[in-house]
């Protein structure tokens, strides 16, 4: 920049000097031509004088024209041309000088000049004619001092010249400098700015300069501002995606992809995935595809769901700019495994609850119904005997049911009391009296190894609970004559229940749903048994309210055992 301005200011100043110093130089070189003409011509009139009153004399005037130097030649013309004399040659060897323009011109006004290289010397002449009506007379003088005098104003010139473009240059270097200073500094500051550093302002300048220093740090206050907005957007939307439960890509209309969160890496099976890179080369599903192209070919939104080894569904939409012009296509992909089993244990466990409740009240009905019989005698004991069992039965069941219902419920709403505490070995023991009778009656031996105490972060009721439903659970499906041991122990900071039978064990496929409610492997068997396909459950989420762990172990036809893991109470 700086050189650039140089450059010009000396351009400038170099034509200023080459268009003056040609002025001056051809100025006074027609001065030296127009003041020695002048001169010449009065010493022609002069001498043109003189030779009106006697025999003129041009060597004799020449000579003494020439005695302080000058090279001047003089000539006598006749009225016709013819040379009358010469001091520079005879005149009987000149041509006729009537066509001569100083001689036509002073023959037409009286006096006349030209500057010519002289045809009998070669030499640049500067000739000048005068006339009294009959004669011409013609001084001529050598151009050689004229043009000495005319290179010494020449070197005068260009000295001066060159004086004038050193002083040119000394003062636009300090002008540019001063000049250029602002401009530096506004260059200087832009490149930090158009790096990144938002921070740096620009000294006040002074006059325009100040004024467009003052634009730019505006003008940067407002990038960075604009900028810290935006990648604080950009850091809100990042968090947003990370964090939704939902695989989220964005694709542009050359089928790039714009935006990709780690959950859509998951849930579409992908190790990497970058912006930038090709959809299709990116992912493989043929539906998600068939999805994007639909939506960027229609510009409408779509819906769509498949199986394959999850349930997927998408959801497309359009990405349109602030004119209404697709630029491409968002996709929201959501596993929807879990919501679609959960609809579908939710639709089992209507049925399931219906067809539990339905089974007693069928039953009470049908005793209702046939006490109301006419033809059924009421009146014999007997009968009205087996009824009222039947309906008591049936009622102490659904009882039951609801009542295990209820504490389901009760457990998946209320959370765990940093201050409950309970003995597992009280509790072990206590469920194993309860369950004595029934374990009698199913001819099932109980052998219970809780002797000690064991303080965990529970209540003892609950406790209880877990305890007598998995004794239950091993005594309802063993076997007459087979076992089952109760073992608590410390492992750890943990407690460890360990509930074992020999009875019929689980099938393997059965295991993973054993803890749902209303569940029940042998669906005849269970219902007869007198369970109400609850008690699992209940153990299930007892057991984890209180951040316990369940492992349950069996093998068919050789029993069953169900560990319970709870935290010590500290």
């Amino acid at each position: 920049m700086r050189r650039k301005v140089l450059l010009l200011l000396m351009a400038v100043a170099l034509l200023t000097e080459a268009l003056l110093g040609g002025v001056v130089y051809l100025f006074v070189r027609g001065f030296l031509v127009d003041q020695s003409a002048a001169r010449m011509e009065d010493m022609a009139r002069l001498l043109l004088q003189s030779a009106e009153t006697g025999e003129p004399d041009v060597d004799a005037w020449a000579a003494a024209l020439n005695a302080r130097g000058g090279g001047y030649r003089v000539t006598l013309v006749s009225g016709d041309g013819e040379v009358l004399a010469d001091s520079g040659a005879e005149a009987g060897d000149m041509e006729n000088h009537l066509e001569r323009e100083e001689v036509q011109e002073a023959l037409r006004s009286g006096e006349g000049q030209a500057l010519r290289d002289s045809e009998t010397t070669g030499v640049p002449q500067l000739y000048v004619a005068v006339t009294d009506g009959e004669r011409v007379l013609r001084l001529s003088q050598s151009f050689a001092q004229i043009r000495a005098l005319q290179r010494t104003l020449l070197l005068t010139v260009l000295g001066t010249a060159l004086l004038t473009l050193a002083a040119a240059w000394a003062l636009s270097l300090a002008a540019s400098r001063h000049v250029l200073r602002p401009i530096e500094a506004l260059r200087h500051g832009a490149g930090r700015i158009a790096e990144g550093d938002l921070s740096y302002r620009i000294p006040e300048q002074p006059d325009e300069m100040g004024a467009l220093a003052r634009d730019f740090n505006d003008m940067a206050d407002k990038l960075s501002r604009a900028l810290r907005h935006e990648r604080t957007q950009r850091a809100q939307m990042q968090a947003v995606l990370r964090a939704i439960p939902a695989g989220v890509l964005a694709v542009d209309r050359a089928g790039v992809v714009s935006q990709i969160n780690p959950e859509a890496l998951r849930l579409l099976g992908l190790r990497s995935g970058r912006v930038g890179e090709k959809f299709g080369d990116l992912v493989r599903d043929g539906q998600l595809l068939d999805l994007a192209r639909r939506t960027l070919s229609s510009g409408q939104s779509e819906t769509e769901e498949w199986t394959t080894d999850r349930v997927l569904q998408a959801v497309s939409a359009p990405i349109r700019d602030e004119s209404g012009t697709d630029m491409g296509v968002v996709l929201i992909v959501s596993d929807m495994t879990q919501m679609r089993r959960l609809e579908q244990l939710r639709s089992e466990f209507v049925s399931n609850a219906t067809h539990e409740l339905k089974t007693p009240l069928t039953a009470i009905r049908g005793c209702i119904e046939t006490l109301r019989d006419p033809e059924v005698d009421t009146a014999d004991p007997q009968i009205l005997g087996e009824m009222l069992e039947i309906m008591d039965a049936q009622g102490e069941r659904l009882q039951a049911l609801i009542s295990d219902m209820l504490e389901l419920s009760r457990i998946e709403s209320a959370p765990a009391l940093a201050d409950e505490r309970g003995d597992l070995c009280a509790a072990v023991r206590e469920a194993a009296r309860a369950v004595g009778v029934q374990a009698v009656k199913r001819e099932v031996a109980l052998h219970i190894d809780a002797d000690a105490a064991l303080f965990v972060g529970a209540s003892e009721e609950r406790l209880r609970r877990v305890a007598q439903n998995l004794l239950e659970n091993a005594v309802r499906y063993n076997r007459p004559g087979g076992n089952v041991w109760a073992t608590v122990r410390r492992a750890g900071a943990r407690a460890v229940l360990a509930v074992r039978d020999d009875g019929l064990g689980i099938p393997e496929k059965d295991l993973p749903r054993v803890c749902e409610r209303f569940y029940r492997v042998d669906k005849d068997r269970s219902r007869n048994s007198g369970g109400t396909g609850l008690g699992l459950a209940i153990v299930k989420h007892l057991v984890r309210r209180y951040d316990g762990e369940l492992d349950i172990r069996s093998k068919l036809g050789e029993g069953s055992t169900f560990t319970v893991s709870l935290p010590l109470w500290t």
